[in-house]
């Protein structure tokens, strides 16, 4: 009967989890992903004890993709692997996911019945792990996570060696246990020859991966050499995206082509109640030949951390106030490479999975072991959309009004045809407004490159052109604060104003990395943003969406968020996330007048056929329940089937004959042999079960249906 499930082999998961179990164990080690190994012997653990085998068919086998691809996923987002555990060509192919969903897609196959295609599968899964497995950065290994013993930590190279021994053990057994079964009853009798031939191979395998090592290790700064030479060739490409903010800004370039290319690019989703406005990537103070530098020695000071308690994200702060009231969830791309911590000038505190924050004093904010994928939540005190860094409270005159001793005489010209500039009663903060109406009066905003030296490209944009960028304007009023002894800093950053047309978050895209100026009111003794750039070429203006990509945005971010949220660790909020993103999809997709009462009608109609169809299948389940209709409908397809024979091959049969005369009337008939016997075993078995005392089991007759036809 069909309904008995097939039994697997014991000796073929015992096998398979001896390959996966080394390849697992050494990937853990050198991973640092102890979760890894556990699952694997979970499942091989549960496979060997599950006795029945789970049917190999489509379904089947899209099922367990998914499952191998979604625990592997999940389990990354919670319990991440470090970026500086493998060597670079290794860290190509993500084995933070490769690995693990190969492993779990060999587990998977074990709980079939397909011996083949379990060793088949297992094996690739072992080899690809050992082979990446043992591609470690730094030696000895060290772990976190994993508890492992400090033996197995000094000498794992010699760990490694054993892995590869026991897993090549187990693939001749499973090949060996394979052959065994295809070997013919002739060749049992060479069965001395063919275990000389396994103890050969076994006995070769130890000094084969010895020599494998040692020549690897012989050849390693060749091995290297390619490398690099690989990937200066661009045959191997770097994953990760385009970075943005370096340690000096060289004005002499022009905006870079491949900004250009991608400046409709989001990199950037902040969940705000008002628009976050101007986000500060980098400050730079020194000024020569073209080129904003930060400053060499600047002075760093390492946040105050305060760990999460239940949650993983830790709490940092640059003072010893509370929690600032407004915040803004940041969700960073991966198509954006940045060293700083994009932030509003008036933050106070960061929810962020780091282990060390360090700002200057001018505002640049590094990190230690970022999660970028987890983003990070800003706090200030006022939702303000253009702050400053407020730091330092006395800024040093060298530094912050440095200027290069040849640019001076120019741009006292620049400054003196300024008349508004030269009335004695001008405090600071009048000045600022001078110079920002005299930038958006007599400059035109338009990317072209500078001329290249001598001449320098601000004095060149100030006295020549008169047209730049946004670098331009924000270098050049600089420098003619400077020269009027106002501090001020060239800043670096992106603008986020874009609002979302279906959600309420705002985006800033690559094309919106922007440069300003902070300024020292002297007066007022706090620092302030202005930007010279002309408003209406200041980016995060309002872009046309389309209806594609408005929506595939949405999707984007709330899967952001999801992931950003379980990285953290609030699983609640990341619940209510999920559900909340259900929600304003289903009122996004239904709120409209058209769209709406289509969607509404479809689903009416859905509703309807699904539950007919329900209440029909029911209903003959519940009449094919009763033995009479089983018999009645058998003895239809017997009567159709008598038909049939009768005009093929013109039986002399009545329809009062039995089932005994159609039986004598087919061996008279001319059929192939195989053909009659089939048709004679199913209408014996119709006979046994037409005339039966009790009638059998309902899954018998619907085995019997599928079989009983011409």
């Amino acid at each position: 009967m069909t309904g008995r499930k097939k039994r697997k082999s014991f000796t073929t998961s015992a096998l398979c989890a001896g390959m996966l179990f080394p390849a697992a164990l050494l990937f853990s080690v050198a991973a640092d992903l102890p979760h890894v190994l556990m699952i694997t012997l979970g499942g091989l653990l549960l496979s060997i004890i599950l006795k029945n085998a789970v049917r190999l068919n489509d379904r089947t086998i899209i099922y367990s993709v998914i499952l191998a691809l979604v625990t592997a996923v999940f389990t990354d987002y919670m319990i991440p692997m470090s970026d500086d555990r493998f060597e670079y060509l290794s860290s190509l192919f993500r084995l933070n996911l490769t690995i693990p969903v190969i492993l779990y897609l060999a587990v998977a196959v074990t709980f079939f019945d397909s011996k083949k295609y379990s060793y088949a599968v297992a094996s690739a899964a072992t080899a690809i792990a050992l082979a990446f497995g043992g591609n470690v950065l730094r030696l000895p290994v060290e772990t976190r996570r994993f508890p492992a013993p400090e033996i197995v930590l000094r000498n794992f190279t010699a760990v490694y060696m054993v892995c590869i021994g026991l897993g090549g053990l187990f693939i001749l057994l499973a090949c060996r246990d394979c052959a065994l079964a295809a070997i013919t009853r002739e060749m049992r009798h060479y069965r001395l020859k063919r275990t000389l031939i396994f103890i050969s191979f076994l006995i070769l395998l130890i000094p084969a991966n010895y020599g494998a090592y040692r020549l690897f290790r012989r050849f390693e700064t060749q091995i290297r050499s390619l490398q690099d030479t690989l990937l200066r060739s661009g045959l191997l490409q770097r994953r990760g995206g385009r970075a943005v903010f370096g340690e000096n800004a060289d004005l002499n370039e022009v905006i870079s082509p491949e900004i250009l290319k991608h400046q409709d690019e989001i990199v950037i989703r902040a969940i705000a109640a008002a628009e976050p406005g101007y986000l500060r990537g980098k400050a730079y103070t020194v000024y020569a030949n073209g080129r904003w530098q930060v400053n060499k020695n600047p002075a760093v000071t390492t946040m105050r951390r305060r760990d999460g308690g239940e949650t993983d994200c830790p709490t940092f702060s640059i003072n010893r106030k509370g929690r600032a009231k407004y915040a803004v969830d940041i969700l960073v791309s991966s198509g954006l490479l940045s060293k700083v911590l994009l932030l509003p000038g008036n933050f106070t505190q960061i929810d962020i999975i780091a282990d060390r924050l360090k700002y200057t004093v001018d505002g640049n904010v590094a990190f230690e072991d970022w999660m970028s994928d987890g983003g990070y939540t800003v706090y200030r005190p006022a939702d303000v959309a253009a702050a400053a860094w407020r730091q330092p409270a006395k800024p040093d005159a060298v530094t912050y009004t440095q200027l290069p001793e040849h640019l001076i005489p120019e741009l006292d010209r620049v400054l003196a045809g300024i008349p508004e500039l030269h009335h004695p009663a001008l405090n600071d903060r009048r000045r600022i407004l001078v110079l920002l109406k005299y930038f958006r009066d007599h400059f035109t905003y338009k990317i072209r490159p500078q001329p290249r030296d001598p001449v320098d490209p601000v004095l060149s944009f100030l006295t020549q052109t008169r047209q730049g960028h946004c670098e331009l304007y924000a270098a050049g009023m600089i420098l003619l604060l400077r020269r009027l002894g106002i501090p001020a800093r060239y800043v670096t950053g992106f603008i986020c104003a874009e609002r979302h047309p279906l959600e309420s978050y705002y985006v800033a895209r690559l094309g919106d990395a922007h440069a300003w100026t902070e300024v020292f009111d002297r007066d007022e003794q706090r620092w302030q943003l202005a930007d010279p750039t002309p408003p209406e070429n200041i980016p995060g203006h309002k872009r046309s969406w389309s209806v594609l990509e408005s929506w595939s945005d949405v999707f984007n971010k709330t899967f952001r968020q999801l992931l950003s949220d379980l990285r953290r660790g609030y699983f609640a909020r990341a619940i209510v996330d999920f559900w909340l993103g259900v929600w304003r999809l289903t009122v996004l997709i239904c709120y409209d007048r058209i769209r709406g009462p289509l969607l509404g009608l479809l689903a009416a109609v859905i509703l309807i056929f699904r539950l007919r169809r329900r209440l029909l299948n029911r209903r003959a389940r519940h009449d094919f329940d009763r033995p009479e209709k089983r018999l009645a409908e058998l003895s239809g397809k017997y009567r159709k089937m008598q038909r049939l024979l009768t005009a093929r091959y013109a039986l002399d049969l009545t329809p009062a004959s039995t089932v005994a005369d159609l039986v004598r009337e087919l061996s008279k008939a001319k059929l192939p042999e195989l053909q009659q016997e089939r048709l004679v075993r199913l209408l014996r078995e119709y006979e046994a079960i037409r005339y039966r005392k009790t009638p059998p089991p309902p899954e018998f007759y619907a085995d019997f249906k599928k079989r009983f036809h011409v």
